[in-house]
């Protein structure tokens, strides 16, 4: 199925709405979840305040874990950035040095190790100059 040409598999990036809406939902079940603890622990019985205290307990260790996970979830992004980064960096260096080779293939003289044919102190002359310059046996 393959025709010879390779495509980039693109990763789906997430919308910005979804953050939006994200935060919607998350502000709707707080406001709910407030307004139930209040309706049904909110009278000041010596009951209601120790089960609202545990209310608090749970949601202090649930807070907590939820912001472990982010911890985690953040440090996981970076890693995956810093390795894109790592790997863009190596093609890059490799591309710098073919590039590199690529130019001294193409050099006259690169191929015995000289810098060039001609130093740059070296006036280059053309072959008619240097048959003037010949010494003619006679």
């Amino acid at each position: 199925m393959s025709n010879g040409t390779t495509t980039a598999r693109r990763t789906p990036v997430m919308p910005a709405w979804t953050i939006w809406v994200g935060a919607l939902v998350l502000l709707l079940v707080a406001s709910l979840s407030m307004w139930l603890l209040l309706e049904s622990f909110g009278s000041g019985s010596d009951r209601d305040k120790a089960r609202l205290e545990t209310v608090k307990v749970a949601g202090s260790i649930v807070l907590g874990t939820g912001g472990g996970v982010a911890l985690l979830l953040a440090a996981r992004r970076q890693r995956a950035t810093e390795l894109s980064l790592d790997q863009k960096e190596r093609a890059a260096a490799d591309a710098r040095h073919d590039a590199t080779e690529r130019h001294a293939e193409h050099r006259p003289g690169a191929a015995a190790g000289t810098a060039s044919a001609h130093p740059p102190d070296e006036p280059r002359t053309t072959l008619a100059a240097r048959a003037d310059q010949r010494p003619r046996g006679g």
